[in-house]
């Protein structure tokens, strides 16, 4: 993809506004709130948003990966990209969308999917990434049919530093452990994997309530000449982990959300820590 593409690409979707986003929806969310930092968080199951907005969520998130310099540009072409947009079977994705009320805007996102519904073994991304089995090397004993997968969270690259832009990470991973609780309790969720910084999502997950494991494993060697090959070159090797809901963890959800509703100029880290979760 040339330079010329993605530059639009960016502009559109960092344009975009996802204002109406609320009243757009075919079913209640799995979670909505507001809060004094200007924040709307919406979170809902694919199907139950309009495609419009599914394709912007996905634009957006390709276009911080781009910013962040997670992608080889060079090695991102247009089928790539259409794929990325479409995602997968919407019934089976849900995704938490933060906005600044004021503008409509996107400033974090964060998605959840179950890749394998049939357990016939359909591919995880982190079992492309890291030499790992879902069910087996890690989260033994799991159902794969059980088991979600979190995409890597995103916030809008370059935005000016804020009440709302510190709190917009946190809103997002919120709303996504509101669905992870939801479907746990349904029983259709014994657990999510992701990957990332040791002392980033694993450790906002486990202050959400979430048991987090992690493993040893690295990143296969044949990510660093992919189109995400930049991801792998960064100070900090991510790892792979899973998580898995606590006791008692939807009223420490409440008061979490509680707490961010409110929040002005706190550290959510370091209130989140004296309660006692980490």
């Amino acid at each position: 993809m040339n330079q010329h593409v993605l530059e639009d690409v960016s502009s559109s979707a960092t344009a975009f506004s996802f204002a109406s986003l609320d009243a757009s929806l075919t079913a209640p969310p799995t979670f909505i709130s507001t809060g004094i930092d200007r924040s709307l968080t919406v979170t809902a199951r694919g199907d139950h948003i309009p495609a419009r907005y599914r394709r912007a969520m996905h634009a957006f998130r390709f276009v911080q990966y781009w910013r962040l310099g997670f992608l080889d540009p060079g090695q991102v072409d247009l089928d790539v990209y259409a794929e990325e947009l479409r995602g997968h079977i919407p019934h089976r994705e849900y995704h938490s969308l933060v906005l600044d009320r004021r503008t409509g805007r996107a400033v974090a996102y964060v998605y959840l999917v179950l890749p394998d519904a049939a357990g016939t073994g359909d591919s995880f991304t982190l079992e492309q990434e890291y030499d790992v089995t879902v069910g087996t090397t890690i989260g033994y004993g799991l159902p794969r049919s059980h088991v979600w997968e979190a995409k890597r969270q995103v916030r809008r690259v370059g935005m000016p530093w804020s009440n709302l832009a510190r709190n917009a990470p946190w809103w997002a991973m919120l709303g996504l452990s509101h669905v992870a609780t939801d479907l746990h309790e349904r029983g259709e969720l014994v657990g999510f994997v992701a990957d990332g910084d040791p002392a980033g999502s694993p450790s906002t997950f486990e202050l959400l309530g979430f048991t987090v494991t992690r493993s040893d494993e690295k990143p296969k060697p044949a990510n660093v000449d992919g189109r995400y090959g930049p991801m792998w070159l960064q100070e900090t090797t991510p790892v792979p982990y899973i998580a898995t809901v606590s006791p008692h963890q939807v009223g420490h959800l409440r008061k979490v959300e509680e707490f961010l509703q409110r929040n002005r100029d706190g550290s959510v880290r370091k209130q989140l820590s004296r309660w006692g979760w980490s």
